[in-house]
């Protein structure tokens, strides 16, 4: 074949770093290159020279081929762990052996990415002395796929093992992989139906048909699903790393140490010997921690499950919350970490009706200044109930205020003006506007102009003033339903 004119022919998209391990990875596992690449454009030897570029469709092909050759579809994740003894990243590879510490490569991860990747970016969130947040997301047509995701994962994860510690521990925030009809979401069948709800099934080989379904949730407005506290279908992904500062702190004595009088290898040794010790506590503990944080996620999403049963309005409700206070809370210039809270507490917002009876939720009158009482005891029940969760104490407070006015007439503590937190005042906005924008079984839902007008004569009683300012520069691209 003629490589040079078939090159021209290609997308200069993904350099061959990343199949030049694939390909280092089948050697090492005693598989057949030529069956892998039977059926590429390109020969052996253009694919692991380091120097050459290929297109996402010829990855692509590799990739599904590889996952085939291993009969293992989260292969690409084992791969990519694997670049770090395989040494297959060239130049990359020195610049980072020489290099003690990670926040250096991590850093220059963005940097570094764009010799090699002409279609992704990478972002550097933030970085502390035991990990780090990555961001990875296409600038292109191209749509990053769950291949695409393992193996940056297992690359990430690698990158601790070179200075002897690791892996790495990879939490996956969000994720790009699109969810369509019907695919695979780390490893598990699922489909979509026309209506949005999510099915996870078990597939029947031999008869090629679905032999048993359940759903497990719908797909949000933004065509986003959520599934074990990561964002399917994202406009990008987020890595959340984490390596031992401890294990690093050791291995950089020993380096310092390698010239110095041997009477210090005795104590080097008992320290490296301590370290470890701490080291597995810390992993312990972090494991315990992560597990104990699930138990509370999913006792959580139990009771708003259980919420939903009682209250059909209140789902659609909180999804619609969230869409409207997260436009108003960009509009604001709120700093990442409070749009996640507001989010998050948008989606609890209603938590607290658990413990409110049925027939004074579901009520089709007027209620009676008792049962109002009741009402108005749910955002402190809901604080309460996520109290315990000392990583989502941020959004407890939320969850308790967003029924606070600016006058000081709201409920339950009577807060007034900038005693308010800001994402409370957010989500007072857009709760209000959804509320009167819905349908309810008491009463007939208010038109956009309707409700807008309310919102704004409520400016500086109900509503912070800056907030509704905020609301009226982006409510004209919320759709209207009424």
């Amino acid at each position: 074949m003629d490589e040079a004119l078939n090159f021209n022919n290609e997308k200069r998209e993904i350099n061959c770093r990343t199949i030049n391990t694939v390909i280092l990875f089948v050697k090492k596992h005693g598989k057949s290159v030529e069956e892998l690449i039977k059926d590429v454009a390109f020969d052996e030897k253009y694919l692991t020279d380091t120097n050459n570029w290929i297109s996402h469709e010829v990855q692509s092909q590799i990739f599904s081929k590889v996952k085939e050759m291993f009969a293992n579809d989260q292969i690409l994740y084992d791969i990519g762990l694997a670049s770090e003894e395989l040494h297959s990243l060239g130049f990359i590879d020195y610049i980072v052996r020489l290099m003690k510490d990670p926040h250096f490569i991590i850093k220059q991860a963005p940097a570094l990415n764009k010799y090699f990747n002409k279609s992704e970016e990478i972002q550097v969130v933030k970085y502390g002395p035991g990990g780090a947040v990555v961001r990875y997301y296409s600038k292109s047509s191209y749509k990053i796929n769950a291949d695409d995701c393992n193996y940056t994962r297992g690359t990430l994860a690698a990158l601790p093992r070179i200075w002897g510690v690791g892996p790495a521990k990879i939490r996956e925030e969000t994720c790009s992989v699109p969810i369509d009809k019907k695919g695979k979401i780390k490893g598990k069948l699922y489909r979509v139906d026309k209506s949005g709800r999510v099915y996870e099934y078990v597939k029947d080989e031999e008869k090629s048909q679905i032999s048993q379904e359940k759903i497990i949730g719908r797909l949000k407005s933004d065509e986003t699903f959520e599934l074990g506290g990561t964002v399917y279908g994202a406009k990008y992904c987020t890595y959340h790393i984490f390596w031992s500062a401890l294990k690093m702190f050791s291995k950089g004595i020993i380096y310092e140490l390698f010239t110095k009088p041997k009477v210090l290898e005795q104590t080097i040794y008992e320290m490296m010997r301590e370290n470890d010790i701490i080291l597995q506590k810390y992993e312990e503990l972090y494991e315990k921690n992560l597990t104990l944080q699930q138990y509370y996620v999913d006792v959580i999403n139990a009771l708003i499950r259980a919420i939903d049963a009682k209250d059909h309005y209140t789902e659609d409700h909180s999804l619609k919350v969230a869409v409207i206070a997260e436009s108003i809370a960009r509009e604001l210039k709120l700093s990442r970490k409070k749009i996640a809270a507001i989010r998050k507490a948008c989606k609890l917002h209603d938590l607290g009706k658990i413990g409110i009876k049925e027939t004074i939720l579901l009520k089709p009158s007027k209620l009676t200044e008792e049962e109002w009482q009741e009402i108005k005891k749910h955002p402190i029940l809901g604080a309460e109930i996520i109290k315990p969760l000392t990583f989502l104490s941020d959004v407890a407070v939320l969850i308790r205020q967003d029924h606070e006015r600016w006058d000081g007439q709201g409920y339950p503590d009577g807060l007034r003006g900038e005693e308010i937190d800001i994402g409370a005042r957010v989500i007072l906005v857009a709760d209000t506007y959804d509320a009167m924008t819905s349908g309810r079984p008491y009463r007939k839902p208010l038109k956009k102009e309707q409700a807008v007008e309310e919102i704004k004569n409520n400016s500086g009683r109900q509503f912070d003033p800056k907030v509704v300012e905020a609301f009226l520069q982006i409510i004209s691209k919320i759709p209207s339903e009424s």
